[in-house]
């Protein structure tokens, strides 16, 4: 399975809120896993996993900066997903599919694997 995939399966989850939750969910999973891809990462096992992939990508830079934008940009989609996934009693924005979208854009451009 590529990390890419995970890009269609979000968005094919619509609907209803368990739907819109699992689609930030699965795009965040996207990002965090076509980073590991592009940079070669290998991050260790168990919680830091995530951070790290974070970490590495804002310690790193390119000629444009842009991959501290890029683990920003991941840091925000992770924070997105935690909403998502852990803080079911709370209201869920309608505009919080969207918004993950647009964040998603922006860093699979920053990170080089959409034009």
């Amino acid at each position: 399975m590529r990390a890419n995939e995970l890009f269609t399966v979000a968005g094919s989850l619509s609907g209803s809120e368990p739907y819109e939750r699992s689609a930030v969910s699965r795009y965040y999973y996207g990002c965090h896993h076509e980073a590991r891809e592009v940079f070669a990462l290998n991050p260790p096992k168990g919680r830091s996993t995530h951070r790290f992939v974070i970490d590495q990508l804002r310690g790193t830079r390119n000629q444009a900066g842009h991959n501290r934008a890029a683990g920003h940009l991941l840091n925000s989609l992770r924070a997105m997903r935690n909403r998502a996934d852990y803080e079911i009693d709370q209201p869920w924005p309608a505009s919080e599919v969207a918004d993950a979208q647009r964040l998603i854009a922006r860093f699979r451009k920053l990170i080089g694997t959409v034009p």
